[in-house]
């Protein structure tokens, strides 16, 4: 019995250091969740599965993540991803340490490429650089000198209630028979370069202008815009939208716009004032897809619902005067699709963006270099050498898009311009008037590549006018080979709409006749 006693001592004794070495252990296991699971914050994250993974797979990867609290956001399946919400202990390459994973991404915040400040470098896509002022600050004809300040009406244009975030300076209703400066030089009518409108002479259009826009009349052209909204109930776009999408209701009811530079881009490209046309093309059909919020910020999977939108209902072309700095690959696989789909993709190429470092050489502080205006702002156009430090923006950088930059009453490129070999064409961007919200005056004034995107989908979809059958890179060369190129800026062609609708008209009436000609010896 005496070494059973000394056997049960033992186990006494061992007993505590035993039972805490267990608890040790479980808790060692509980805590390895628990650093997971517990409440720190999260963040939304982009999840791109392999192209060959099942979606119920996609889903039991999610599942496999329940217990540590990620949960689904928003399933994408068009592009075989899915939005994450995950906690922020939890990171991307641990998410990504799965086979059917091929990319774990941010989703990143997305803003409009309208220029809002002039001090100190200028605001770059939409916000504040070097002090700079934010969020209705006054650019290339915005309210300095006796304008607007912080909403008040400039010039009789807006009410009182204008509200801060609004950069679109206000300014009073053109004259009837006004056009902007930047739609009378795509209809090569004679304009006062000074002038932010001018008189316009309908006897002066072009033919295959006036031949595109019956055509279009006839068969409707679809433009999306991707943006903040557009004023549905504004008298010069009235009957104009003709349906929409809202990502952050997720409702199909046409989407208001609060901010003012949708309903901007919107009446570029198919106002009416009183009777009279005042944008490019009044026949075209707009839909309105609102991506950003009242502060035009918005993040990347509200450009990829946008487009999935786009792919269902059957849109020709899309206005993006968005913009953001970092490649995505969910917004590769988004574009390839819409592409794949047929939808002719035009949009910003940004403006002087903060987001990139100058390179070697370069002023500092966003100065211009080689001839271009101090402190940031333009001068006649700004600097067309000093450019190639602020690169083109996504989602214009990506090769099936169009990328548009901005160009001046003068022929030069807008001081503000990214540039790159991305950049595509130039349109007219500088002192644009063109509606507002009705609300806070009707018309305003803003400059940025944001206001010289809607005049390429304008032309695009006049050309689709002509020859439905286009194909995005047909449309690309087309621009390219017509433009007119800009002064002081070797290589960079400005948009000539008569140039390319021509080339349009020619080309479909070579390829009629060579299907008549084809049809005749098919039955000789």
């Amino acid at each position: 019995m005496e070494p059973f006693k000394e056997g049960r001592v033992i186990m006494n004794r061992l007993k505590p250091i035993l039972t805490a070495l267990l608890v040790f252990w479980i808790c060692s296991g509980l805590l390895g969740s628990a650093v997971h699971a517990k409440d720190q914050g999260s963040s939304r994250m982009i999840i791109v599965f392999q192209e060959k993974v099942p979606w119920e797979e996609a889903r039991e990867y999610v599942q496999s993540w329940n217990d540590y609290g990620v949960s689904v956001v928003t399933e994408l399946p068009f592009i075989n991803a899915m939005v994450l919400s995950v906690p922020t202990g939890i990171s991307s390459s641990e998410l990504a340490a799965d086979p059917r994973v091929t990319s774990v991404e941010s989703n990143q915040k997305v803003g409009i490429q309208a220029v809002s400040a002039t001090a100190d470098g200028g605001a770059a896509d939409g916000g504040a650089a070097d002090g700079g002022a934010a969020d209705g600050g006054a650019a290339d004809g915005g309210a300095a000198d006796g304008g607007a300040a912080d909403g008040g009406a400039a010039d009789g244009g807006a009410q009182d209630s204008i509200p801060s975030w609004s950069f679109i300076q206000p300014v009073s209703k053109p004259p009837e028979d006004n056009r902007p400066w930047g739609i009378l030089s795509l209809y090569e009518q004679l304009r006062d370069p000074e002038l932010l409108t001018d008189t316009f002479e309908p006897v002066d259009t072009p033919w295959v202008i006036r031949l595109a826009l019956r055509r279009m009349a006839r068969n409707k052209i679809r433009v999306a815009i991707l943006d903040t909204g557009v004023d549905y109930a504004h008298p010069s776009l009235a009957g104009k939208v003709k349906g929409g999408f809202d990502v952050f209701t997720m409702s199909a009811e046409l989407p208001e716009d609060d901010n003012g530079h949708g309903t901007h881009i919107a009446g570029t490209l198919c106002a009416r004032l009183d009777d009279d046309p005042f944008g490019l093309a009044p026949p075209i059909e707009i839909y309105s897809v609102k991506i950003l919020d009242k502060y035009a910020s918005g993040d990347l999977v509200n450009i990829i619902l946008g487009l999935r939108w786009v792919i269902a209902n059957d849109i020709d072309v899309v206005n993006m005067s968005i913009g953001y700095r970092e490649d995505s690959q969910a917004m590769r696989l988004a574009i390839r699709k819409a592409y794949e789909a047929g939808v002719i993709m035009v949009a910003a190429v940004g403006n002087h963006s903060t987001w990139d470092a100058p390179s070697p050489g370069a002023a500092a502080d966003g100065g211009a270099a080689d001839g271009g205006a101090a402190d940031g702002g333009a001068a006649d156009g700004g600097a067309a050498d000093g450019l190639a430090w602020y690169s083109v923006m996504y989602p214009a950088r990506y090769p099936e898009v169009i990328g548009v930059g901005a160009s001046t009453p003068y022929g030069e490129i807008a001081g503000f311009c990214n540039s790159g070999q991305e950049l595509e064409i130039t349109a007219p961007g500088t002192n644009i008037v063109s509606t507002n919200v009705w609300k806070w005056g009707g018309f305003g004034v803003c400059s940025g590549t944001s206001m010289a995107t809607p005049h390429v989908a304008g032309a695009v979809a006049m050309m689709l006018a002509l020859d439905p059958d286009l194909s995005s890179t047909e449309i690309s060369t087309i621009l390219k080979e017509s433009a007119i190129e800009l002064t002081y800026s070797p290589g960079i062609g400005d948009l000539n709409l008569t140039g390319a609708l021509e080339m349009v008209y020619i080309r479909a009436l070579k390829k009629a006749w060579r299907t008549r000609w084809l049809g005749r010896r098919q039955y000789r």
